[in-house]
């Protein structure tokens, strides 16, 4: 994978296709073709799970050792899929199929190594429901010790998602479900990921130029032009960072983490502006804040006529035009 002059580049000649950049994508941008989100969805919604089922997940051929070479044991409440690489999972499908019904969710993995899973999943609903086993990594001779046991299936009905946007959209849903069902707030991880942020703004230095709004495309900020102010929703935000990297007067820093309760779910008021209204017609145009910044710049250049930054961006022209004319 390599950033490029279209944007991200994956050479496929070189692709192992080990999972590990679909799983750790947080908005699905990188998807694993062979089973891509939207049909995992509509998957999950099929399933004929009950209430507290174990789901075992597994390669084509992981399944067909399993079944040809063991015997597995037959449960109304044990279910296999197939998956051609479980390590292409993300936290997303993981809870999907959490609140699809299964209590329990197993990854079958040949080498038996297990550390590659992204334990977040169990950390949420650990701290959410008291679930620490709720998704393992198994080898094909550890899965009968894995089948057993275990606290009940915490959640009273299933849920899924309304349509599909983004992953993280659907995140965000399967969050505020988790919480509403447990009745608790979460303290998320800080993690190396930056799956999850809070963004913090000075709101001193903020302009209200909305650089940062322009270039959000995952729709973490947001703005009431009738109020001019920006907002930050919290359960979209990925930790890009490049909100912060645009701002122009270093308004903008982010911290690894964030707090799950009601307010992570509502967008937050960031920053509030003054309007500035156009001399001739009265249309607000922009903030005072930025007004004056762009003033002050201009200020040491003596050859430009600053005059008409005073209106919007219609009689800016006419006036132009009319100027023109008359010369």
């Amino acid at each position: 994978i390599d950033r490029g002059d279209k944007g991200i580049e994956v050479d496929a000649f070189r692709c192992m296709e080990c999972g590990a950049c679909v799983s750790a994508c947080p908005t699905g941008a990188l998807q694993y073709q062979r089973f891509p989100d939207g049909v995992f969805l509509e998957y999950c919604r099929n399933l004929p799970l009950k209430s507290g089922s174990t789901v075992v997940l597994g390669s084509e051929s992981s399944l067909h050792t399993l079944w040809w070479q063991r015997k597995v044991p037959t449960s109304a409440k044990l279910f296999f899929v197939e998956y051609p690489n479980v390590r292409a999972l993300s936290l997303w499908h993981l809870l999907s199929l959490f609140t699809s019904g299964a209590r329990r969710i197993i990854l079958l993995d040949h080498a038996g190594e297990g550390t590659w899973l992204d334990q977040q999943a169990n950390v949420i609903l650990e701290a959410l429901f008291g679930l620490s086993d709720a998704v393992l990594v198994s080898t094909l001779q550890d899965l009968d010790s894995h089948l057993v046991g275990g606290t009940p299936y915490p959640l009273a009905k299933c849920f899924f998602p309304q349509g599909f946007g983004n992953r993280r959209a659907q995140l965000k849903a399967l969050l505020e479900f988790l919480m509403q069902q447990s009745g608790r707030q979460l303290q998320l991880p800080v993690d190396d990921t930056h799956c999850f942020t809070s963004l913090i703004c000075d709101a001193e230095r903020c302009t209200g130029c909305l650089a940062c709004l322009n270039e959000c495309r995952i729709g973490a900020l947001s703005t009431n032009e009738s109020e001019l102010i920006l907002q930050h929703h919290g359960a979209m935000c990925v930790g890009c960072g490049i909100c912060v990297r645009v701002c122009p007067e270093d308004a903008l820093s982010l911290t690894t983490g964030a707090l799950l309760n009601d307010a992570f779910f509502q967008p937050v008021v960031l920053s509030r502006a003054e309007p500035i209204a156009c001399r001739k017609c009265g249309k607000v145009f922009g903030t005072r804040k930025s007004f004056n910044r762009v003033m002050a710049i201009l200020s040491h250049r003596e050859t430009i006529d600053t005059e008409h930054f005073e209106y919007c961006d219609v009689c800016r022209v006419e006036n132009l035009f009319a100027a023109h004319t008359n010369e």
